[in-house]
């Protein structure tokens, strides 16, 4: 109740609007708030990145809520509408990593559930819980991505591992971020919350083998840690690649346990978390915190010296609800936004 807090969310949102006053809402990616003066970055050779602009909605909402200021709100939902409506797209509602912020166009053929892509495909599902199943263009809008994701990302390994696979200038590429672990979090949301949800068993299949999926890609490392990516090349099955063997202490298998014990109250998930998290204990955990590790392959591990911010904020919290009674934080009063943070869901 303390109204800092208020204020300072304001300030920092106010800040923030002046990398929205592009020709289309959508923002840019980088910020100076010296000169206020807003850009996109070289590298991504002028455009704006798909999970930055599609990834701040439900905070918005929430401060025009808490503000009394719709002003928040519109920015975001201008922006994420704009995204839908931009050309370029593939297979009609996957939405590729980059896009044009002035004349709304895609000017990538990488679509992906990984790093630059994740977040976006899912906060349409929970724009539409946030707003307490009232906003029909949200859920539209994941209903005709997560199709398309099932329909055209998601494969069945040699050895039988469900997985989200990449497509890049319209060939598949046969792996797996442990990012995209998010996604059986994101089907559940869906068959839960989506009353008369076309093929909703399927939904529900499909999340159940991300998030066996996922807990493999930590059992079959000697550590018991996961990858930062897993490969599925025909002859070998699911694997690791050399080049991507670090673990930056992610929470999205976590996450996605969490949901599925709470719809489907199935203990095999508590007993896999905690699995993982006795291994993160054993090896990530040094004198003043816990660090990541280089190399999952090989024991003893060599540290990063580095915790990300998520650890705190996402894999530990969803650890923690995991081993919760569903009354802490019930997911019918409450949506999570990407960083594992409660809000509460719109209600008269």
């Amino acid at each position: 109740g303390d109204d800092i807090f208020l204020t300072k969310a304001i300030e920092i949102a106010d800040c923030l609007s002046i990398a929205y006053r592009s020709p289309t809402g959508i923002p840019y990616s980088l910020l100076d708030l010296r000169t206020k003066r807003a850009s996109n970055p070289e590298w991504a050779e002028g455009a704006s990145i798909l999970a930055e602009a599609g990834t701040v909605q439900l905070e918005f909402r929430a401060l025009s809520r808490f503000s009394g200021n719709d002003t928040y709100a519109a920015m975001g939902d201008r922006s994420f509408i704009a995204i839908s409506e931009s050309s370029g797209k593939i297979h009609d509602a996957l939405y590729p990593l980059y896009i044009r912020n002035d004349v709304l166009r895609f000017v990538s053929g990488h679509v992906g559930l990984g790093a630059m892509g994740d977040s976006f495909y899912e906060y349409a599902i929970k724009l539409y819980i946030q707003t307490n199943n009232t906003q029909s263009k949200f859920r539209e809008m994941y209903e005709e991505s997560a199709r398309a994701v099932l329909n055209h990302l998601v494969r069945k390994s040699s050895d039988g591992f469900t997985y989200i696979a990449d497509i890049d200038d319209g060939q598949i590429v046969k792996k797996m971020d442990h990012l995209a672990c998010f996604a059986g979090a994101m089907f559940l949301l869906g068959a839960h919350f989506i009353e008369n949800l076309p093929d909703k068993s399927h939904h529900i299949q499909v999340a159940e083998g991300i998030g066996e999926t996922c807990y493999n890609g930590y059992r079959k490392m000697k550590t018991g840690i996961a990858p930062e990516l897993w490969i599925f090349p025909r002859d070998k099955g699911m694997t690791h690649d050399s080049e991507n063997l670090h673990y930056l202490l992610r929470p999205e298998t976590v996450e996605t346990l969490f949901y599925l014990f709470r719809f489907t109250g199935n203990n095999k998930y508590r007993e896999w978390g905690w699995e993982i998290f006795q291994n993160i204990e054993k090896f990530c955990k040094v004198p003043n915190g816990y660090s990541g590790i280089r190399d999952v392959t090989v024991t003893p591990v060599q540290h990063t010296d580095k915790m990300e911010s998520f650890f705190l904020a996402e894999t530990l919290k969803y650890l923690y609800l995991l081993f919760s009674s569903p009354k802490v934080l019930p997911l019918d009063e409450f949506v999570f936004n990407t960083e594992a943070h409660p809000y509460r869901i719109f209600k008269p």
